[in-house]
């Protein structure tokens, strides 16, 4: 079985557009994510498909569990522009909403049984998928 994080790459931008509408602010604890590209999904399903004895569980998660702020601030790096700096913004989600984990999970696992991540962190993956989106018709 593998347990998946947040799923993001073509077709679903709503972590790259959250991160950009509701960063925390910049004093509030650190509110950690877990994502894996769709692309890495499709990958380590069949990389275990195939695997002659496969552990009864894998979490597919890539390699670096994120703060939302730090997502948020390398998006808008990106994007060449300034989070909101108001933390009672109606557009802040507050922090102790439901169903947020704040979890910090690992993919070593995944790793030793020979799995190689196309997208190892977010960085990659939201650049590719910002490029892909950015590229003419």
């Amino acid at each position: 079985m593998l347990r998946l994080g947040g799923i993001y790459g073509p077709g679903r931008t709503g972590m790259i557009e959250r991160a950009l509408r509701t960063p925390p602010p910049k004093n509030a604890p650190p509110q950690y994510t877990n994502r894996i590209h769709r692309d890495d999904c499709a990958g380590a399903l069949r990389h275990l498909l195939l695997l002659p004895d496969p552990e009864p569980v894998y979490l597919g998660v890539d390699h670096e569990p994120a703060d939302r702020r730090t997502v948020a601030e390398w998006l808008a790096a990106r994007f060449g522009e300034n989070l909101p700096r108001d933390p009672s913004s109606p557009r802040q989600v507050p922090r102790d909403r439901p169903g947020r984990t704040n979890k910090r999970c690992s993919n070593k696992l995944l790793l030793r049984s020979g799995y190689e991540f196309r997208y190892p962190t977010f960085r990659e993956g939201f650049a590719a998928q910002l490029d892909e989106a950015a590229a003419p018709g």
